[in-house]
Parts: C-alpha cells; sequence; structure tokens
C-alpha cells in the first residue's frame, strides 16, 4: 500500500490528537494514514488518495463525528464494529481521527481559498 500522508500547519490552540502515525513538529502536524485508510473509506464513503479534495475532506470529518454523535446518543453507530480494523481499537480513536480532520478542514477554511485541496504526499 503506498503511504499517504496529510498534513497541516496548525499554530497550536488544541493539544494534538493521540494517533499512530501522527507526527508534530513546529507547528507542523502530519499524519501518516495507512493504519487507519480502510476504516476511514468504509465509515465515510470517501476514497484516501492523493487527489483529495476539501470538500472530501469535509465530508469524512463530518461523517466520523456523525457517527461518534450516534454512538453516543444510542451506543451504536456503523462504526462500533471496531473489532475488523486493527489500528482501531476504542471509540477514542474515531475522536482522535475526527478531531485531525476537524483541524485540517478549519485550516484549509481559513487559509486558502475554496478550490485549494489540503497537502497530501503519497510515497
Amino acid at each position: 500500500m503506498t503511504e499517504l500522508i496529510l498534513q497541516v500547519t496548525y499554530p497550536g490552540g488544541r493539544n494534538p490528537p493521540q494517533l499512530d502515525g501522527f507526527e508534530h513538529d513546529a507547528g507542523e502536524w502530519r499524519l501518516e494514514l495507512s493504519e487507519y485508510q480502510r476504516f476511514v473509506e468504509n465509515i465515510t464513503g470517501v476514497t484516501l488518495d492523493t487527489d483529495i479534495s476539501a470538500r472530501e475532506m469535509k465530508t469524512i470529518q463530518s461523517r466520523l463525528e456523525g457517527c461518534i454523535s450516534a454512538y453516543k446518543h444510542s451506543g451504536e453507530c456503523i462504526c462500533d464494529n471496531l473489532q475488523g480494523y486493527e489500528h482501531i481499537d476504542s471509540m477514542e480513536t474515531v475522536q482522535e481521527l475526527a478531531r485531525f480532520f476537524r483541524v485540517l478542514v478549519a485550516t484549509r477554511v481559513e487559509d486558502s481559498p475554496p478550490t485549494d485541496s489540503p497537502s497530501v504526499s503519497g510515497r
């Protein structure tokens, strides 16, 4: 599988998410997504690749947060069957993924014209 890295320049104000593959240094947040790719794609319906758009990032964020909200209200949601995903061991991991995407989307809205895509690299 190709390594897929999402990165964002974020000056601070929030604690960084606690995720495997996450790095931060001098305001730069980077997340290597290969461990989460199948989960994100199955739950959100968005294919993660190097051409991902800002709209797709917002869709991922919204669907992850919707899953978390449904789980909190009813104890059930599409993403509560976590044992099928090796690196997603709890709803806390889902919350941390949603938090990363929330910051990614927010910084793109603040810093970029609406047509710009987030920084994505494939290796």
